[in-house]
């Protein structure tokens, strides 16, 4: 097995996974990579409440939400003060498998398709969160 010393080599992780139950190993794991600098980012959930959802409700990490083509809170989106940043999420177009998936069986195409969700809205602020780390590697919160 691999120390999770090894595999934290990153500036930024942007994650697109959650759920809605507090997990102590996760945080754990995300706590240390904070305290090595690394900017987290993570998807706040697509259920359209206001319950956190983790790894993006963590303190350490920041939370985004996805608005829609007029710039407000896509109809899906989990919010609530909680989140950070919001990004566009609805029908983005997205790399997919080359191969045949679950999706292609409610129609999206391999390859390439228009996806939504508050995971196709937190790798954009990914990028937009790099400068950050120049400034302020370990005080993203503050960024308010």
């Amino acid at each position: 097995m691999i120390p999770i010393q090894k595999m934290i080599s990153a500036t930024v992780i942007s994650m697109s996974l959650g759920g809605y139950s507090y997990s102590r190993l996760l945080h754990e794991v995300v706590k240390y990579a904070y305290e090595k600098g690394v900017l987290l980012v993570a998807a706040a959930g697509n259920v359209n409440i206001n319950f956190k959802c983790y790894p993006a409700a963590y303190e350490e990490v920041i939370a985004v939400s996805a608005t829609d083509q007029n710039d407000v809170k896509a109809y899906f989106s989990n919010w609530g003060d909680w989140i950070e940043l919001a990004a566009p999420g609805v029908d983005i177009y997205s790399t997919m498998p080359t191969y045949n998936v679950t999706l292609n069986d409610y129609g999206y195409s391999m390859n390439y398709s228009h996806m939504s969700g508050t995971s196709m809205a937190c790798p954009p602020r990914r990028w937009r969160c790099s400068p950050c780390l120049e400034h302020a590697p370990q005080s993203h919160k503050q960024l308010d």
